[in-house]
Order: C-alpha cells, then structure tokens, then sequence
C-alpha cells in the first residue's frame, strides 16, 4: 500500500519537474521577450548558460518530459486503483491520489505551454 502510494507520488512530482523544465528552457524566454524584458533573458542566460543548452536541445527535452507525463499519467489515472479498508489509511490514500491527480495536471498544462511557445507559435508568427 505504502509502495504504491510513493510510486505514483514520485511520478506525479518527476511529471512536474520535467515540464517545468520544458518551460523554463523554452517558453518563459520567448514570454520574457515578447513582454520587452529581452535583458533579463540575457542575464539569466549568463548566470545559468545551462538554459542554452537545454534549448538546443528542446526536441529531446519534450520528447522526455512527455514520456514522463504518459508514464505518471499511467500510474496515477489509468492504473487501477485500491485503497485500503481502514478509514484512516482509507482517507489518507484518498487524499493523495487527489493531490497526484492535480499535480498531474498541473504538469499538463505546463507541458502544453512550453510546447505550444516551442513549436508552435513560432509556425504562427
């Protein structure tokens, strides 16, 4: 019971890291830009250059954090799920499915955000 609970915990919480990732590396440039902030872009690049790299390699990054987000999706919604016969554990095992589920999609809508300023605005503009 423990086991799975951590298991899914830890795949929601891997999910979320990797499509913060995705927009840091991405998406909060291209906003930051957009807004007319290019040099705070220009500083942060300077004092953390592993954003460079991160972006030219953003193919691989979002291939990888979507695979983390199919895989947490997996053992957090699709996969079935028991919880136990004691209402205390009952409850606690409730409760974190809950908040898997909501940083789940919260990860979601990150991903969708980093990839939609990646690839597809710059198709749009």
């Amino acid at each position: 019971m423990n086991s799975s609970i951590s298991i899914e915990r830890s795949g929601s919480w891997l999910a979320l890291f990797a499509s913060a990732s995705t927009l840091l590396c991405c998406a909060l440039p291209i906003i930051l830009v957009t807004l007319g902030l290019g040099a705070v872009v220009a500083q942060t690049t300077f004092q953390f250059p592993i954003l460079v790299t991160l972006s030219e390699h953003a193919v691989w990054m979002f291939g990888g954090s979507a695979l983390l987000l199919i895989i947490s999706a997996w053992l957090v919604i699709f996969r079935s799920y028991q919880c136990p016969v004691d209402p205390v554990l009952r409850l606690k095992c409730e409760r974190t499915r809950i908040w898997n589920l909501r940083i789940w999609w919260l990860s979601l809508m990150l991903w969708i955000i980093g990839f939609t300023a990646r690839f597809v605005l710059p198709l749009i503009v």
